[in-house]
């Protein structure tokens, strides 16, 4: 126990460097006795650290620069054109309120889309880049990776200007417009950058799978993919550190540029610096207020607005880009497929196979993470000591994109359910152990007071206050794991199984069925719709029952 409570009481920098020299040590003794010879390849899964340091070197700095700066142009690019997009529209929000729900409910459906879902689309519509040339369809991953946090993380900080301050412009002659350039902007500084942070790594994630797609002869995505074909395990392993380090790069700077610029903020933790993922919740469809009818009504009514607006937004862009109609479908031709040709019954009946199965694949993986993510949160929660050690390692898996652990984490598992559930709960385990960390952090101290002074222990204020006061929270991580956890299904699917959507849609693309393609977005998207609809109504009617208010608040 005495070595336990010095470990607690040292630095967060020192429990840190401790938490990564043991990742290493295992990843070494893994490599040299469990895991050897474990994997699909010869030799096994899992190389040394000297042996991908050795790849790296022997690989050289041109090698990785060529795929490097076409990955990064194309990030950067989406970074900038999604987080624009973002800003725009809180804006907007804040000087014409009346349209936010509605803003907000296309954000979240913008959130629920699976970027590899709507990849394949993507690539269709833009088609491959020339020789030389970005990939178009990788800058629009990214960037719409980026989007919901940006739009979410902005309006939270730029309501957060103080009602005296507004009063103030107000007095003097100011609109909303002078609201927002004189007040809100500065007032929410710190929450934008924070969302800025968080979006760095997803765009380059949405870079990557853009290249996964095809249609480039350099990038990342596709090294990795050759690498994975030719069994080059330490090529694979060193191309996903390269990722790694670039995704964290890029959530580094903006983190230092958060500190210069809202010096105020810094000192903070780890996980208080992550606040803003907490914040950059699935926004509500509804408040929660006195009868669940109330509540229906209101989410309902704005649904069928923002559905006429998606659908009249959908044809409209097909018809503004005049895309041939061999390629892009529109609401209509997705019905009829659908439900009207002589072929409806087995064109369904495709769909409803193949999402069935991504449903179970993406189940797995939402329990195996939430429950990863509970137990870690509770462990932080009890003391600041294991945080500091393990949260590097939850940030580098964050950091990591996925499509490049896919190829790690198959040559471990071989390509079957032990993949989905491993992949579902990586991308559920970060946002939803931040979400579940902060609320338990955020039970009253004066309660915890009382606890104490009547002999109760740590453990005893986790059970009987945190984990209680913490339920807002928790109904968040439950809301953003959801399409999380379909995502990576649906790419574990793609990548490895050969089963369920995502694997459906990738032999549809190969075989030019756009229809099929369509179809199987359409039905993935309303699916997590009405899955993060469902865990809303459930948050609201227990926090209504223990007379809390919904994550969200709104």
């Amino acid at each position: 126990m005495r070595g336990f409570a010095t470990f607690r009481t040292l630095p967060a920098w020192a429990t840190g460097l401790i938490g990564v020299a043991v990742v290493i040590v295992l990843w070494w003794l893994g490599a040299t006795t469990i895991f050897r010879g474990i994997g699909t390849v010869p030799g096994g899964a899992i190389p040394t650290p000297g042996a991908v340091v050795a790849q790296l070197i022997s690989d050289g700095w041109a090698f990785y620069l060529s795929h490097v700066s076409i990955t990064v142009g194309e990030a950067s690019v989406g970074f900038l054109w999604g987080n624009a997009a973002a800003l725009v529209l809180a804006g907007l929000v804040l000087v014409v309120p009346r349209i936010e729900k509605v803003a907000l409910q296309i954000a979240v459906i913008t959130y629920c889309i699976p970027i590899v879902a709507i990849g394949p689309i993507a690539y269709i519509v833009i088609g491959a880049p020339r020789g030389g040339e970005l990939s178009g369809t990788a800058i629009f991953l990214a960037a719409m990776s980026v989007f919901f946090t940006t739009v979410v993380g902005s309006l939270v900080g730029l309501k957060a200007a103080t009602p005296a301050s507004l009063d103030l412009v107000s007095v003097y002659g100011g609109g909303r417009f002078m609201q927002l350039r004189k007040v809100r902007l500065m007032a929410g500084l710190p929450s934008v950058l924070s969302a800025l942070q968080i979006a760095a790594p997803a765009a380059l994630l949405g870079a990557i799978l853009g290249e996964y797609l095809g249609g480039v002869d350099r990038g990342l995505g596709i090294a990795m993919l050759a690498a994975g074909s030719a069994a080059n395990v330490d090529r694979v392993w060193g191309l996903a550190l390269v990722a790694g380090l670039l995704a964290g790069l890029g959530y580094g700077l903006f983190g230092l540029i958060s500190r210069l610029a809202t010096p105020w903020l810094t000192g903070r933790s780890l996980l208080m610096a992550l606040e803003t993922m907490s914040a950059a919740r699935p926004p509500s469809t509804a408040k929660v207020v006195r009868g669940l009818g109330a509540v229906v009504g209101r989410s309902a009514l704005t649904g069928l607005i923002t559905l006429v607006i998606v659908l009249v937004a959908w044809q409209g862009l097909i018809l503004l880009l005049g895309v041939s109609p061999f390629i892009a479908k529109g609401p209509l031709d997705v019905w009829n497929w659908l439900f009207t040709v002589p072929n409806a019954g087995v064109n369904r009946t495709t769909i409803l196979t193949n999402l069935t199965v991504t449903l179970g694949d993406a189940f797995l993986g939402f329990v195996a993470g939430l429950v990863v993510a509970l137990v870690l949160a509770i462990a932080f929660t009890l003391s600041r000591g294991i945080e500091s050690a393990l949260m590097p390692i939850a940030l580098l898996l964050r950091s990591v994109p996925l499509v490049a652990l896919v190829p790690v984490i198959s040559l471990i598992t071989g390509r079957g359910p032990s993949l989905v559930v491993v992949m579902g709960a990586i991308v559920v385990l970060f946002p939803a152990l931040v979400n579940i960390a902060f609320g338990l952090r955020s039970s009253s101290p004066q309660i915890n007071d009382v606890i104490a002074v009547y002999g109760g222990n740590a453990f005893t204020a986790l059970r009987k206050v945190a984990l209680p006061s913490s339920l807002p929270s928790f109904f968040a991580a439950v809301k953003i794991s959801i399409p999380g956890a379909i995502t990576g299904a649906l790419l574990a699917e793609w990548l490895s199984t050969g089963q369920g959507l995502g694997h459906g849609i990738v032999i549809a693309v190969a075989q030019v069925k756009n229809y099929e393609v369509w179809a199987s977005v359409v039905a993935i998207t309303l699916v997590s719709i009405v899955l993060y609809g469902v865990a809303q109504l459930v948050e609201n009617l227990v926090l209504r029952r223990m007379g809390m208010e919904s994550s969200t608040g709104a």
